[in-house]
């Protein structure tokens, strides 16, 4: 099973879970817990702007797509909030 796939799976869970008022709400958080975690487990591209010029050149910055944190130039696998960075269609 796939990162995606398992998240399919705890997405389904949840709307069960919010569904029937019978369920603890401690469930219902730790399953939400475990989604958002999993979301960060599966890689991103990073969001693209543009940040003036340099050298008569657009200057291009990286913002994470999950917290907006802006990105270091040296292509970070991981944001510091823990989502993982999809580098492949970026040109170092």
């Amino acid at each position: 099973m796939t990162n995606k796939e398992a998240l399919e799976v705890l997405e389904d869970l949840q709307r069960l879970l919010t569904h029937y008022r019978h369920i603890s709400t401690e469930l219902v958080e730790a399953n939400g817990r475990a989604i958002e975690a999993l979301e960060k487990q599966i890689p991103k591209k990073p969001d693209e702007y543009y940040d003036g010029y340099a050298d008569g050149y657009p200057v291009i910055e990286f913002k994470c797509p999950n917290c907006g944190a802006e990105l270091e130039a040296d292509f970070d696998h991981h944001c510091r909030c823990g989502q993982s960075i999809d580098w492949s269609e970026v040109e170092e």
